[in-house]
């Protein structure tokens, strides 16, 4: 016996009642009902108030500081993973390009700063105005 894959869009109703979920469309209907479990939440939290610009800036200075003054935005986030574990890589990413001003995309974020220099390669420095 094939299994072939398909789908059908089918328009329905989703009715959410206190823990009971029922999903009908035409004459079907199927009424489920739902545990109160919690999920763990691994959402980023900021650590101390500070938002995920302002943790790019404090992460590319702990690196200057350490003697590193050439860094990628890889090696910035391994940094930064060791104080905020549960910071999202592509939002990292899209952090470090909106702190590069003569970065090629940065005309594309409205977070914009001027913490790095991006020296291209995806290598970056920190500009001399932030140096630790």
């Amino acid at each position: 016996m094939q299994e072939i894959p398909f789908s059908i869009p089918v328009s329905g109703i989703i009715k959410i009642d206190s823990g009971k979920v029922t999903v009908a469309f035409k004459q079907a209907e199927v009424t489920m009902t739902v545990s109160n479990t919690v999920m763990p939440n691994t959402r980023f939290h900021k650590k101390n108030g500070k938002t995920i610009s302002e943790i790019v800036l404090a992460t590319a200075q702990k690196l200057t500081s350490s003697g590193k003054h050439i860094f990628s935005a890889a090696e910035l986030y391994e940094v930064a993973l060791q104080d905020y574990p549960n910071l999202k890589r592509n939002s990292w990413g899209a952090h470090v390009i909106a702190s590069a001003p003569n970065h090629s995309s940065y005309k594309h974020y409205s977070l914009r700063k001027d913490y790095l220099f991006y020296m291209g390669r995806g290598k970056y420095k920190l500009n001399e105005q932030y140096l630790p």
